[in-house]
């Protein structure tokens, strides 16, 4: 299906993943996943006005050793950015750490009629990195999608 609108000038995007920078190897490496495209959507702005006025999922148990909340929200870049933080408990074997914490960033704005989205999770540690990756690729889309 993706193929289809890629051939239909409707979306793109590139996923792509990479080994987190100093995993403590308490379990399997979930690998830092970057992705960024864009979809055409016509009235797109309203789409996001309405995203930037709702408030974020509450925090939530995602499994019995996964708490999953919110990070942040806020108008960025002509855009909204929401952040969401994981911790995992680390039950047994032969790690010195009780839990792991993992951020997911995303951003979505609004180009040319098109939503352009730019996300980052698996990420661990802390999110300055990834908010660094989110604002090169933000440029990267902006000025790809609106032809500079």
């Amino acid at each position: 299906m993706f193929a289809r609108m890629k051939e239909a000038d409707a979306a793109d995007g590139v996923q792509a993943t990479k080994p987190n920078t100093s995993w403590p190897n308490c379990f399997a490496d979930p690998l830092v996943r970057l992705e960024y495209g864009w979809t055409s959507a016509p009235g797109g702005d309203s789409t996001l006005e309405l995203m930037a006025k709702m408030p974020e999922d509450p925090a939530s148990n995602t499994s019995t050793l996964v708490r999953d909340e919110p990070a942040g929200k806020q108008k960025y870049k002509n855009g909204i950015l929401w952040w969401r933080k994981q911790t995992w408990q680390v039950v047994g074997g032969s790690c010195n750490q009780k839990e792991i914490v993992l951020y997911a960033g995303h951003w979505m704005g609004y180009v040319s009629g098109k939503m352009v989205a730019v996300s980052v999770s698996n990420l661990y540690g802390v999110k300055t990195i990834g908010q660094g990756w989110l604002d090169d690729y933000i440029a990267k889309m902006v000025a790809a999608v609106s032809g500079g």
